[in-house]
């Protein structure tokens, strides 16, 4: 009869024991969290300070740059092979002719510059050689990256290269509307980015707005034009033909266009 007594005893303490362990648990044991995703803000400016950055005007090739506040600028000029070829001397060598350089550089040494070349009968972009000296150079041990892109109307070639002394050149190549090929360079992976958002200030002077390309323009596959006048919108597989005479256009491949007197 003893041993029946303690049977209810054990019940009741061990439901007890239960009842206890499910409340400690409900209220003490961290509950999941829902996690929510920020709502995403639109990218600011790469440098919140653009607006007290300085402005370069180049009246001579029609364009304009913003640069940071705490960079000088040097002009170097035309180099030695221009010069030759102003006075009418033999140029020997690989080195090209540039007609002049802007240097730009601050406190820390950081820099980057702009070099204007001579007109090219054939102002395109997509003819632009990597390893032409002019936008990009033989010397590198590799090539990072070779990409064109569009900034508004501004089609321009992006090359990224890795030097011989370990550092990271970057060139961003554009032609202006004479067909002067425009090279930014900085020749230091501190200095990439911010040719980056120089690129995002830089205007031509005195140009109207290109308009976008229309639907009809868009369904007949081509439109008229100099390889500056690259209308927004227009296809990325697009090219162009004829640079410096009437039959210039953008069109499909495989389009051929020929102008038609009145």
């Amino acid at each position: 009869m003893k041993q029946k007594g303690f049977a209810p005893i054990i019940i009741l303490v061990l439901i007890t024991l239960a009842v206890t362990g499910y409340f400690g648990y409900k209220n003490y044991w961290p509950k999941p969290q829902t996690l929510t995703t920020p709502t995403p803000i639109a990218d600011q400016a790469p440098n919140g300070n653009l607006a007290n950055w300085k402005t370069y005007t180049n009246q001579e090739f029609g364009f304009s740059i913003k640069y940071p506040s705490d960079y000088s600028l040097h002009d170097d000029g035309p180099n030695e092979v221009e010069q030759q070829k102003e006075k009418g001397q033999q140029i020997s060598g690989t080195q090209p002719a540039i007609l002049d350089t802007i240097t730009f550089s601050n406190l820390a040494k950081n820099q980057f510059s702009i070099s204007i070349f001579p007109k090219t009968p054939n102002a395109d972009i997509n003819n632009v050689y990597e390893f032409s000296g002019i936008c990009g150079t033989q010397f590198a041990d590799k090539t990072i990256s070779n990409q064109i892109s569009q900034l508004g109307n501004i089609q321009y070639k992006r090359v990224q290269q890795s030097l011989p002394d370990k550092k990271v050149m970057t060139d961003i190549c554009l032609y202006n509307f004479n067909g002067n090929l425009i090279t930014l360079r900085s020749s230091d992976s501190s200095t990439s980015n911010l040719l980056d958002q120089i690129l995002s200030t830089f205007k031509f002077l005195n140009q109207e707005e290109i308009p976008a390309i229309t639907n009809e323009e868009l369904s007949r596959g081509w439109y008229w034009g100099s390889s500056s006048q690259k209308k927004p919108g227009t296809p990325s597989d697009w090219v162009h033909s004829d640079e410096g005479t009437r039959n210039a256009s953008w069109h499909k491949p495989g389009i051929t266009t020929t102008f038609a007197p009145d």
